[in-house]
């Protein structure tokens, strides 16, 4: 964990670090989303974390769509290599 507060910017797994404001992008072939970290969400113990995120794009049989639902996930599963890749700066 980087930051002891109550809505930390960042939060360190055994992967990388997630930043808010980072995108990460689905690891695969089809049904590419891109998703914007809008917070870290400590859970009770500060020992792990959620991420809220919103999908700002998403890209299935070539067609690409904004739906910018809004949904979170453990922090370790946007940092597993297997599942998302973060995407880099000035590269969206």
């Amino acid at each position: 964990m980087t930051d002891t507060t109550t809505n930390p910017t960042s939060w360190i797994t055994k992967n990388g670090v997630v930043r808010v404001g980072q995108l990460y992008r689905d690891n695969r072939d089809d049904n590419i989303r891109t998703l914007r970290v809008d917070s870290i969400e400590p859970d009770l113990y500060g020992d792990s974390a959620k991420v809220h995120y919103t999908v700002i794009s998403q890209t299935y049989l070539g067609q690409t769509t904004e739906p910018m639902r809004t949904h979170r996930m453990k922090v370790t599963r946007i940092t597993n290599p297997r599942a998302f890749v973060l995407v880099p700066a000035g590269d969206l």
